[in-house]
């Protein structure tokens, strides 16, 4: 569990959610939570009824998703791609507070600009 956490908390700090506002995120920190996002799915694809791999996944893909975010990328990128992996940490674990707010912030943007909510699936 202990490791799990680690993963995690790696990832928050690689994208600085951990003290609050979160820096940008350039291309080179992208790169690393899209392996880290990558590792851990397979692993987890291959274990699926290990928790810890499970949980390891759901904070890699919640890690990569605000990744996309906030990254570099222009808007209509970046917006896209952290909704689908926001999506994905929310079918690994519907109670993940963060994605789910995260969806909301920017699926609320869509609509305000009185455009269509991207589909992802």
């Amino acid at each position: 569990m202990k490791a799990v956490l680690s993963v995690g908390f790696a990832i928050l700090c690689a994208i600085g959610l951990s003290q609050g506002a979160p820096a940008q995120v350039n291309a080179e920190k992208l790169a690393k939570l899209k392996k880290t996002y990558e590792t851990a799915k397979a692993a987890s694809v291959k274990k699926p009824k290990d928790t810890k791999l499970k949980k390891a996944y759901e904070d890699a893909a919640l890690g990569y998703g605000l990744g996309c975010m906030y990254s570099e990328l222009p808007p209509r990128e970046k917006y896209v791609s952290a909704l689908r992996y926001l999506r994905e940490t929310v079918k690994i674990n519907p109670k993940n507070k963060v994605a789910n707010e995260q969806i909301k912030m920017i699926e609320d943007i869509y609509k305000q600009m009185g455009r269509p909510v991207p589909k992802t699936d």
